[in-house]
This record gives structure tokens, sequence and C-alpha cells, in this order.
């Protein structure tokens, strides 16, 4: 009975919540396997009755999650998306309506705001080898990878892996931000950045030399 009523509420929340969160409400209607009210959210204000959504000997539909968790890759990429949005054009280096008619139509991002030569000074870039590779579990973005950086073997979290597969990396070199501050993602820490290039349709592909050097070289 407990049970019951619990699904039972669970079913009633997910009829209320339609009109303004009809996706989730559809998701929920669907596992109850009670698709049979979605868009009837009218009928829990009726008096002095209460929706059974959920019946005894009821079959339910496969749980799924509702929404998924919002990992540190996806904040960092929409960070870095605000950040060009608030750069002003001269900024960039053109007036609005010269960045307006260079990018138009080309898909290319805008270029940020300028730097000094000191504040590209104090990024200590190398390029490394990656000797292990392996995708992180619970998420769909990130691959873990073991980095010879030429002075310690390092891990390295990547989100990459919608555009790498761990067997591709294993043995490849790859540029990367050696002297970032390492950051807790997942319950992994994290030591560096692997340097990307994203084209217009958002595809990553390594930024590498064009021949192989020793790890631990740097990029200046």
């Amino acid at each position: 009975c407990i049970l019951n009523c619990a699904l039972t509420i669970v079913g009633n929340l997910g009829i209320a919540i339609e009109p303004f969160l009809p996706d989730a409400a559809d998701n929920i209607l669907k596992q109850l396997n009670s698709s049979q009210y979605h868009n009837d959210w009218k009928i829990l204000w009726r008096k002095g009755e209460v929706v059974r959504t959920v019946k005894d000997h009821h079959q339910l539909s496969e749980a799924q999650l509702l929404y998924r968790n919002v990992e540190d890759a996806d904040i960092e990429k929409q960070m870095a998306r605000l950040s060009r949005s608030k750069a002003p054009a001269s900024a960039q280096g053109s007036t609005p309506s010269e960045t307006s008619a260079k990018g138009e139509g080309s898909g290319t991002k805008p270029l940020k705001q300028e730097i000094t030569i000191d504040d590209f000074a104090r990024m200590d870039i190398r390029i490394g080898k990656v000797i292990a590779a392996e995708k992180m579990e619970k998420s769909n973005k990130l691959l873990k990878l073991t980095v010879d950086s030429g002075v310690d073997t390092r891990t390295i979290l990547s989100g990459i892996a919608q555009h790498y597969t761990p067997e591709e990396m294993v043995g490849r070199q790859v540029t990367f931000i050696a002297n970032l501050a390492p950051r807790k993602m997942m319950g992994l820490l994290s030591q560096g950045m692997i340097l990307m290039a994203e084209d217009k349709d958002g595809k990553l592909r390594l930024v590498l030399p064009d021949k192989d050097v020793e790890p631990g070289s740097t990029v200046s």
C-alpha cells in the first residue's frame, strides 16, 4: 500500500507539472506506464476524486533518470561561450560592423578579449604522450587519460569521449596546459587540460606538432 500510494503521488505530480514542465511530466507518466493521463491535468481538481494513476498489480515501465548530471566540462563550455558573448567588439580586434561582416554565415567564433605577452608567458603548454585511457563511468563525455608529461605521469580528464575512443588515444601525443591548477572532477583530480581545435560543427580534433617530439617539449 505504501509503495502504491507513493507511486500515485508521483503520478499526480507528473500530471500537475505538465503545464510548465511538459517534457518531465511526459517522462514521469511514461515510466509509470500511465501515459493516458498526459495533457489531462485538469482532472486533479475534480472535487473529492483521487486520480489513481497506478492501480493494484500495475505494470511499470523501465525506470530512467529525468535529468542527467551537469558535468564540469559542460559548465566550462557554457562559461566560455558567455565570456565570448560579453567581450566588446573592440577587444576582439574589429568594429561591430566588421565582426558581423567577417563572421556572417561562416560559423567562425569571434575573437576573445585581448591578452598581453605576460598572460601567455604564464601558461606552461607542453607536449605529452597518452600511455593509458579509459571512459569514465556515469559520463558520456569524459575520458580519463594517463599522460607522460616528460616530468611526471599525471591524470587528465578530458571531455572528448564523443570524438575519440580510449583505444584511439593510447599512444597519441597531446598538447596540454601543464600548470593549470588541479581540479576535482567526478571524484578524481585532473592535472591539466588537453588543447583541442573545434570546428564550426562542434567537432574536436587534437592540436599536435607536425612531427613527434619528446614528451615534455614546450610550446612557445
